[in-house]
This record gives structure tokens, C-alpha cells and sequence, in this order.
């Protein structure tokens, strides 16, 4: 990630929490949440879904038109 990573993203928050990571933790809840990642995969590990991979499909198919 050193090459995309930028120094803002390095940063500490006013939590102490490194700017990437809180970003990430976030992003993980939120597709969670939408049911794209398992809420049942162990630590560490983002098991995607069914509906995740059909999102990821719809996604690409708008990203080449």
C-alpha cells in the first residue's frame, strides 16, 4: 500500500487511531451491513457474498460502458 497510500492517510485521528484503518474498519461495517461481506467470517478475513459479487458485477458492467 506504500505507493497508494498518501501521508494524510497516515495521520493519526483525535482517537489516536491511524486515518486508513478507521477508514477501512468503516468501510468493512458499512458492507457489512448492505450484506456484501459475511458477518460470520473470523477475524481479519472479508468473505464476500453472493449479493457481493453481483454488486461487483452491476459495478464493473457501469465502470467499462
Amino acid at each position: 500500500m506504500s505507493g497508494v497510500l498518501e501521508d494524510r492517510d497516515r495521520e493519526r485521528l483525535k482517537s489516536g487511531e491511524i486515518r486508513w484503518r478507521n477508514r477501512a474498519r468503516f468501510a468493512r461495517l458499512r458492507m457489512k451491513e448492505r450484506g456484501l461481506i459475511s458477518d460470520i467470517s473470523r477475524r481479519g478475513v472479508w468473505a464476500i457474498t453472493r449479493s457481493g459479487r453481483e454488486y461487483l458485477a452491476e459495478w464493473e458492467e457501469t465502470r467499462s460502458e
